[in-house]
């Protein structure tokens, strides 16, 4: 499944760029169950991404992670496989604003566009 999650961040790296050449990026893949995205500008720390799994969207502990890093002033997205969304998206509901943004992508890694529900 790592491969999907790398895929993710490659293509969202090549999106940050394309988005703002300024912006800098590191990433971090962890056990190939996850990975995250952080986004700076100057040296400063805008925001993160958190690329997740089916089982890594499933921890709730996920939550506080997201909830802790939007409390330190940071923006937060969120990927995660097709099958999760519509469960994440409930999930994410419950935050007040402002809340992650939630992509999703197909098993290939492929970045789909945010659909209603």
């Amino acid at each position: 499944m790592g491969g999907a999650v790398e895929n993710v961040i490659m293509r969202r790296l090549d999106m940050i760029k394309a988005a703002d050449a300024e912006l800098e990026t590191r990433w971090e893949l962890f056990h190939g169950d996850w990975g995250i995205i952080e986004v700076s500008k100057d040296g400063e720390v805008m925001g993160f991404e958190f690329v997740e799994t089916a089982r890594s969207a499933a921890d709730h502990e996920r939550l506080a992670m997201y909830s802790s890093t939007i409390a330190a002033g940071n923006y937060v997205i969120v990927s995660v496989p097709e099958e999760s969304y519509l469960h994440t998206m409930t999930d994410l509901a419950m935050f007040p604003p402002p809340r992650p943004l939630l992509f999703c992508y197909d098993r290939w890694g492929n970045i789909k566009v945010p659909r209603c529900s």
